[in-house]
């Protein structure tokens, strides 16, 4: 149990990067679980390739969103290096932060599916604008 020495000085870090490791490395893992091509038996070649080039545009938000979580996850790690102890209102700001990091797979999907649509465009800019106004909230 933690003593009111050990909770003035900080929480550890080690177990919150545990964390957040884990939750980059699950969003970006979701990201590819939208890739289907339907199985079907008695598919010619020019059929799957015809069904390859549909998802042309899944793959790359996937792509996109892959490369963000990247940065992200870079960004966040970055900034513990000269991090050595966290508090509880720190700790927040971290779950919100990973909370638009886990919303990520769903805004790529709903790009993927609908690239020309602007409503999607903007869910997904909101998501990921939202990454990186938190990740900066957490340098202040």
């Amino acid at each position: 149990m933690a003593t009111t020495e050990n909770l003035a000085g900080g929480l550890p870090k080690t177990r919150l990067e545990t964390l957040v490791d884990g939750v980059f490395a699950i969003a970006m893992t979701l990201l590819v679980l939208e890739l289907r091509i339907p199985a079907n038996a008695g598919v010619t070649e020019r059929e799957l390739v015809h069904q390859l080039s549909q998802i042309l545009p899944k793959l790359g938000s996937i792509f996109l969103s892959f490369v963000i979580l990247g940065m992200s996850w870079v960004g966040h790690h970055n900034q513990y290096v000269y991090i050595r102890r966290t508090d509880r209102p720190f700790l927040w700001i971290n779950m919100l932060f990973m909370f638009f990091i886990t919303l990520i797979p769903f805004s790529t999907a709903l790009l993927g599916d609908h690239p020309t649509k602007r409503t999607a465009m903007i869910v997904y800019s909101i998501n990921v604008g939202l990454c990186g106004l938190i990740l900066l909230w957490h340098w202040m």
